[in-house]
């Protein structure tokens, strides 16, 4: 926003002082073009911002404070840039527009700054929540927001899983991402058991004809069988897509969803079967693939 000061008025006025924090006579109006107030100035002063129509106040010497008129200071939105120069938060009311991110924008509650993703508020996981398993090759990277699990090529099944320890239940784990998908590999979340390393996964893969599956798994390396596989095949690249598991307490749930409001359960059984998840997962199985593959976690959000 360009700034530019015009030449200060002198005015006489008498006002109220619950206007405006004391009657005077004889002040200053500086005129500011932009969101910048002159660097100095005396109890009574006042200035207004032309370009978004606020006026300012000063409180105290060389202290200004936003009065109303227009939008307020807080609610001034931030010139576009990368989500590596997002500013820490704390002005509510702010809005900030990223260049290079799957985040539409953000808005600052006066706290953090809570994220949306084509209409919905979502919630960025965060990588040190999360320990790998047979990370190999594998990177997280979190530059441009969320985390992007990127996997190597491979001549067979090698799931690349990071982890976390499940919540107490009943609870429910609603995950959106982008799947970056190449011939053969398989993607998803789930259910681990710490103890042997056996999964079960909610997944999206070649290797059920391109279908929504449901698998168990004996090992990162060994797949065992299909619970469930979805009878319409997806249509296969860069697909946004929404994953939901439950643990109530008795059975494991398993639903998708294409918009994130709307889901549907795809499969459900005893949380007990085959093996119980006291972890919770996110993974890529390049699975015999000639090129890397991916997933970006745009929220992972537990209930």
């Amino acid at each position: 926003m360009q700034l530019r000061k015009l030449a200060l008025i002198t005015i006489t006025v008498s006002i109220t002082s619950d206007l405006l924090y004391g009657a005077f006579t004889s002040r200053n109006f500086s005129e500011v073009i932009g969101t910048t107030q002159p660097a100095t100035c005396t109890i009574g002063d006042i200035a207004y911002d032309t370009d978004d129509e606020i006026t300012y106040r000063c409180t105290a010497t060389d202290t200004w404070t936003a009065s109303g008129g227009g939008i307020a200071a807080s609610d001034i939105v931030i010139p576009p840039d990368t989500y590596a120069n997002l500013p820490a938060a704390g002005t509510a009311g702010r809005l900030f527009l990223t260049t290079n991110s799957v985040y539409t924008h953000l808005y600052d509650n006066g706290v953090t700054w809570d994220h949306f993703f084509v209409g919905h508020q979502v919630y960025p996981p965060v990588l040190g929540d999360f320990a790998w398993v047979n990370q190999g090759g594998a990177t997280a990277i979190t530059t441009n927001g969320g985390i992007h699990l990127n996997a190597p090529a491979t001549a067979s099944h090698s799931m690349r899983v990071l982890k976390q320890a499940a919540p107490a239940t009943p609870y429910t784990i609603t995950v959106a991402f982008i799947g970056n998908h190449q011939a053969n590999s398989i993607l998803g979340i789930g259910w681990r058991q710490s103890s042997d390393g056996k999964m079960v996964s909610l997944d999206m893969g070649s290797s059920s004809d391109n279908k929504i599956a449901v698998r168990s798994w004996t090992s990162v390396t060994a797949f065992n069988f299909n619970y469930y596989v979805d009878s319409t095949p997806i249509n296969w690249g860069n697909i946004s897509l929404w994953f939901r598991i439950t643990d109530n307490g008795t059975n494991r749930i398993s639903s998708i969803s294409w918009d994130g409001i709307t889901f549907q359960q795809k499969h459900s059984i005893g949380r007990t079967d085959f093996m119980t998840g006291d972890e919770v997962m996110f993974f890529v199985n390049t699975n015999g693939a000639t090129a890397d593959a991916g997933m970006n976690i745009i929220s992972w959000n537990v209930e």
